[in-house]
């Protein structure tokens, strides 16, 4: 950019995915206010994309992640002492 060219109205898009791996490596952010998120231990991947994890690693970080019904969500994040509940069929 050349000094004066940028209006007041630049618009500007952070992805926040990558703003947590940048700011927040190890997730303790994330785990402070996601409380579902706080026995995923030793993958920084899957505290900032918990959607890639597959049943084994939910049932390993003891987190089920479910496609919502609400178009507002896109997952629901819940933690349970008994989440292989979650995996009977």
């Amino acid at each position: 950019m050349q000094a004066g060219t940028t209006g007041i109205n630049a618009m500007r898009v952070y992805n926040v995915t990558k703003q947590g791996y940048d700011q927040d490596p190890e997730g303790v952010f994330i785990k402070r206010y996601v409380e579902e998120l706080r026995g995923v231990v030793g993958s920084r991947e899957f505290v900032h994309e918990p959607w890639k994890m597959n049943r084994m690693q939910q049932l390993k970080f003891g987190v089920c992640i479910q496609p919502s019904s609400s178009p507002s969500s896109q997952l629901v994040l819940s933690s349970s002492d008994n989440i292989s509940s979650y995996y009977t069929t």
